[in-house]
């Protein structure tokens, strides 16, 4: 029976487990720990590199929007019968280029479209607003920065000048 079973057994086995040794434990430790310390410093450099960018980003955008804000200001709005005259100025320290100055009532809205440019301090008159009943004046321009801005005036508001007052 002896003889059966060591025909089944191959003589290689014994040297397979002699010549097939793996890494120890510490060593295995300190690769996982190598590994896990190199990740973590991609991430770190990557994720300073993105909070970096947004900031600046977000920093350029916010310059802009403080140089135009606030831009254009309707110091009054006088309504007549049939049309309006429009008194505003830029009150921020960029110019306003492409101005328009609006005007909405029941049945739609007129724009007058000055593209003209007020700069930092200047007043503007535009008295070519030909509407009755209006509900909203408005100026319109760009900043130079290429920011929208936008001044409004309604009746509620101290700028609201109907006739005869």
């Amino acid at each position: 029976m002896r003889n059966i079973r060591n025909l089944f057994k191959f003589p290689c086995t014994n040297f397979i487990k002699m010549t097939m040794k793996g890494i120890s434990a510490i060593i295995a430790t300190v690769l996982l720990v190598a590994f896990t310390v190199a990740v973590a410093g991609i991430l770190s450099i990557w994720s300073t590199t993105l909070t970096t960018t947004q900031t600046q980003t977000v920093s350029n955008q916010t310059g802009g929007v403080i140089a135009c804000t606030p831009s254009l200001v309707i110091d009054e709005a006088k309504i007549f019968t049939a049309n309006a005259t429009v008194t505003y100025h830029n009150a921020g320290s960029q110019p306003v280029v492409g101005i328009k100055v609006w005007a909405r009532n029941n049945s739609g809205i007129y724009s007058t479209p000055l593209n003209a440019t007020l700069a930092a301090g200047e007043t503007a008159v535009t008295a070519a607003l030909t509407l009755s009943t209006q509900d909203l004046v408005r100026v319109t321009g760009t900043c130079a920065s290429n920011l929208a801005v936008s001044a409004d005036c309604t009746p509620a508001d101290k700028c609201w000048k109907a006739a005869g007052t």
